[in-house]
């Protein structure tokens, strides 16, 4: 059976990019028995991924709760996308947290603090001469997010709404994962360990369905891709086909659609860098 090798160098002038392409097969169509499948198994593809990225992962829901007034301001505090160290990360999310809190009742003359704990955390700290017992800066953690509902009915608009279906959340670049993260006067949660990984895995999904459900119930992932064990400037190598699942075939194949996403279902921005993988077939 022949083995196709496919690059995305080589898409179809209507391709969308390098990682959402259509491959045509240049020596014509490939003629195949009915039940005949293919399996990935190599790949390359240049990891070009920043900490935070654009429409992945840029967003913080904070909650400013003001005891005295009896009132609740929500923002959505978004991370600039770029390469971050601890050290960029702290001074960033400072920055945007002092900038989103109130600066009236209860928050007047207010001073917020992040810092670094064990060069691995963040600890977020309040201080103030106004603040009042139960006045604090929550900010919502994965675990809470992905519920899909709050207790609280979160009350931010246009750019500070939360869309629950797209969170774009950086969470996970925080540590804020689980649990409750908050500030208060004298009180203080530390994140759990942040992650400069905007990626742990990536999806090749194919036109043809596969012999796979993929996170969101899809059927159309071809091969998983780690990440983790790279980083940006690296090259992701795939030597070996067992994260890869079998893709049917038609019987004459003239051209296949590949399209790399993200666990949500995103396409991903490769910034133009070429894919390329093989397939077995079988």
């Amino acid at each position: 059976m022949p083995r196709i090798y496919v690059s995305s160098r080589y898409r179809t002038p209507n391709s969308q990019s390098t990682s959402d392409f259509t491959f045509p097969i240049r020596s014509g169509a490939l003629e195949f028995n009915q039940h005949s499948t293919a399996v990935v198994d190599s790949l390359c593809i240049s990891n070009v991924f920043d900490t935070v990225i654009a429409g992945h992962n840029t967003k913080l829901y904070v909650r400013f709760t003001d005891a005295t007034a009896g009132t609740r301001v929500d923002n959505v505090v978004q991370l600039a996308p770029g390469d971050y160290t601890l050290t960029s990360l702290v001074v960033e999310l400072q920055t945007k947290l002092r900038a989103a809190m109130p600066t009236t009742g209860d928050f007047v003359s207010a001073v917020l603090t992040v810092s670094k704990i064990e060069d691995s955390k963040l600890q977020l700290a309040i201080a103030g001469a106004n603040l009042a017992a139960g006045t604090r800066i929550d900010i919502l953690t994965f675990s809470q997010l992905r519920l899909g509902a709050l207790f609280l009915p979160w009350t931010g608009t246009g750019a500070d709404a939360l869309d629950f279906n797209d969170l774009q959340d950086a969470c996970s670049v925080c540590g804020f994962n689980s649990g409750i993260v908050y500030c208060a006067g004298g009180a203080h949660k530390t994140s759990q360990h942040v992650s400069f990984q905007a990626y742990r895995n990536l999806y090749l999904h194919c036109s043809s369905e596969a012999e796979s459900v993929g996170p969101r119930g899809e059927s159309s992932i071809i091969l998983a891709v780690v990440v983790g064990n790279t980083t940006r400037g690296d090259i992701i190598t795939l030597n070996e086909s067992y994260t890869a699942a079998p893709v049917s075939l038609p019987t004459a194949v003239s051209e296949l659609r590949f399209q790399l996403k993200d666990v949500t279902g995103k396409i991903v921005d490769l910034e133009g860098h070429d894919m390329s993988f093989a397939l077995a077939t079988q």
